[in-house]
């Protein structure tokens, strides 16, 4: 979705059009992932900021896919959908971050389950009636 929502906001920089078939489906697929956007995202992203980041979304692409006068854009409506694609990619990194911290925890507790009983080698391990 935030690749999406990229693609939207650089068209605004260049004066980019839709075609009004092209349009009518980015908006409904918008639409009917807005349930998805709700459930999925992560709870940092606040349910109003979904909502008004689709919605704007939605009227920049109404915008881009209108054959009337282009007048301006709305300038809260182009920051909306900025700010909400902003928070996508945050999540995505955040995404990426965790699932590299997976991989890397993985590799540990594999480690571990090699060395076997005791976890550490004789060298370190304690003498045995010291702690008794």
């Amino acid at each position: 979705m935030s690749a999406a929502i990229t693609k939207i906001d650089r068209s605004f920089r260049y004066d980019f059009a839709l075609t009004p078939t092209s349009a009518a489906n980015h908006i409904e697929a918008l639409k009917s992932c807005r349930p998805a956007a709700l459930e999925h995202l992560p709870v940092h992203i606040t349910r109003a900021e979904i909502l008004r980041g689709i919605n704007a979304t939605v009227s920049l692409i109404s915008y881009l896919g209108s054959d009337g006068a282009r007048e301006a854009i709305d300038p809260d409506t182009h920051a909306s959908v900025r700010i909400f694609r902003n928070s996508l990619e945050s999540a995505q990194l955040e995404a990426e971050i965790e699932g590299r911290l997976r991989q890397r925890r993985a590799v540990v507790i594999q480690a571990l389950a090699r060395v076997g009983e005791p976890f550490y080698p004789t060298t370190y391990a304690p003498r045995q009636g010291v702690f008794e």
